[in-house]
């Protein structure tokens, strides 16, 4: 089940406090954090998207001013399922939700010959819906979206092959996808869906990018596996 790992530790804190604030006095040290927004309990996969499957659709686009384009369009979306998280036992009241997003791993559906050595995804925007009680977002009580976009360049590095695949990595510092923040309003909606009735909740993510080289990803498909274990919640 989602949720909170067992005990966790807040993460440490970007901002001095004194150490002999102990016992009575750690209602003020949580006061003192929350002004350095600096308390955070790890989540694991919070939105139920680590190891979630996105097969994007590589198509060359009409030419611009009858010059061809330098990339190829690529779309794709996922929806998932997840349980509702065991209600977390917080030394505080949380107003914030932040899940990490990259890649863990893609493959092209090309083998050794055909494939290049790297592909660059740019212009990339992700769109995330979060959900329960309905199919579709849009018949649902309560909806969260929230997009993150003009994401990139993210690069992926070919590795192994077969006859008619190949793998790639994404080696970035940075998740590639950036962080999915919940704040305000929206983290009081989401809060809701991911402790409370009716289950399964649902979330979809829907991804566009453009892809480079062109010649080489035109037609294609590649199914990127998202990383998204890294969670957490917060002020």
């Amino acid at each position: 089940m989602n949720g909170l790992p067992p005990d966790p530790a807040p993460r440490r804190a970007l901002c001095s406090f004194p150490v002999w604030l102990v016992g009575s006095a750690f209602a003020a040290l949580i006061v003192l954090l929350s002004g350095c927004g600096a308390v955070a309990v790890p989540v694991t996969d919070p939105f139920g998207l680590d190891e979630a499957q996105v097969r994007l659709e590589l198509r060359r686009g009409p030419p611009l001013m009858s010059l061809a384009p330098a990339a190829v369009d690529g779309s794709g979306q996922v929806t998932v399922a997840f349980d509702d998280w065991d209600t977390p036992d917080l030394p505080f009241q949380p107003g914030r939700l932040a899940n990490e997003l990259t890649v863990a791993t893609a493959d092209l559906d090309a083998g050794a010959d055909d494939a290049p050595a790297k592909i660059t995804l740019t212009d990339v925007d992700v769109d995330v819906w979060l959900w329960h009680g309905a199919a579709e977002p849009d018949a649902a009580a309560q909806t969260v979206h929230v997009r993150l976009s003009d994401l990139g360049p993210i690069t992926l590095t070919r590795g192994a092959c077969t006859a008619d695949a190949c793998s790639y990595s994404y080696g970035g510092g940075a998740p590639a996808f950036g962080n999915l923040q919940v704040t305000g309003s929206a983290f009081s909606t989401a809060y809701t869906i991911v402790t409370q009735a009716p289950e399964p909740n649902r979330v979809r993510v829907a991804v566009t990018v453009q892809a480079e080289p062109e010649d080489a990803l035109d037609g294609r498909n590649l199914t990127v596996t998202l990383g998204a274990e890294k969670g957490s919640i917060g002020f």
